[in-house]
């Protein structure tokens, strides 16, 4: 069948994906604070990442070897080790919650306000 379809090769097209640091992207300048650790969350944050937003995911000193099991969720993502049990972790913790625009977690409830 000649005709019947054209086949452009793939970045060839018109259209192109949006790098996630690119300013055209839906969520772009949106920073998000992922405190989330398993489940839902890393891939809802993921997915926030690939969108344009600026995520922060922050995993506990003991946990950064665990959380390579989430690395598929990582992509896109910054990742910051702060360890919230200690009064200097918890005041850094708070600064940058202060500057995110939605903070993500899966904690039990009333965690976050301890």
């Amino acid at each position: 069948m000649t005709g019947a379809a054209s086949v452009t090769p793939a970045g060839e097209g018109p259209w192109r994906p949006l790098s996630a640091s690119d300013s055209r992207q839906p969520l772009h300048g949106l920073r998000v604070l992922d405190f989330t650790q398993m489940g839902p969350g890393p891939f809802a944050t993921a997915i926030l990442a690939a969108w344009g937003a600026d995520v922060i995911s922050i995993v506990r000193p003991l946990e950064v070897e665990a959380a390579l099991g989430n690395a598929h969720f990582d992509t896109g993502k910054r990742q910051v080790e702060l360890n919230l049990k200690s009064a200097a972790g918890r005041d850094l913790g708070r600064t940058l919650a202060q500057t995110a625009d939605v903070v993500m977690e899966g904690f039990r409830p009333g965690v976050m306000e301890r």
